[in-house]
């Protein structure tokens, strides 16, 4: 009778545990929806030169940063109670506070993310810093402790580290904080580069 019960608590620990939550950032789906880029200035104005003139010409271009991607989108996070994909029990929407990106497929812990300076990430993604589209120039407010900035929108943008000193990509996440249901943030690449998403609730 006592291996009985003794089995019977074993197996009804190991259920509660399944349930658990393990990190505070967990995996989100991806769902892609439009994609674009800037469009810039692709023939060069002319003016004719006669002898004799002098004339005022102002010029002004617009390009496309290759440095970075933008994403943007909405947000869900619902709760259940179930096995595989039936559902015993639907708990509702939960509150998505901020959506991280990084190459790093790994989760982590949301609470254990660091600081990390603007230089880190010029340096792993081998931008010159003193470009106008550097991390150095474009983080250029503080978030809760982290270097930021503020999409045009409005949107708070920051990045942080899940090392003391990344020395390679996957230690960096990019976040963004969720308004309304909405999230905007930026990432650097070189080219083409894959990031996964998570989801802090």
């Amino acid at each position: 009778m006592r291996a009985k019960m003794f089995l019977m608590v074993v197996v009804l620990t190991m259920l509660a545990a399944s349930f658990a939550f393990a990190d505070d950032a967990r995996e989100a789906e991806v769902e892609e929806g439009e994609t674009g880029s800037y469009d810039e200035t692709d023939e060069a104005g002319n003016h004719t030169a006669e002898g004799g003139n002098v004339t005022e010409i102002n010029l002004t271009t617009e390009s496309s940063t290759a440095k970075w991607q933008g994403f943007y989108g909405s947000t869900q996070a619902s709760l259940f109670l179930g096995m595989g994909s039936e559902v015993f029990y639907d708990f509702g929407n939960e509150t998505v506070s901020n959506v991280y990106a990084t190459t790093s497929e790994s989760a982590f812990d949301v609470e254990s993310l660091e600081a990390v300076d603007a230089s880190a990430v010029d340096g792993n993604w081998s931008f010159n810093s003193t470009d106008t589209d550097s991390a150095v120039n474009v983080y250029d407010i503080e978030h809760n402790g982290f270097n930021a900035t503020e999409t045009n929108n409005g949107n708070t943008t920051f990045v942080a580290a899940t090392v003391g000193e990344p020395t390679e990509k996957q230690h960096f996440v990019f976040g963004g904080v969720v308004l309304n249901g909405l999230y905007e943030l930026l990432v650097p690449t070189e080219e083409s580069e894959v990031y996964n998403f998570f989801m802090e609730i």
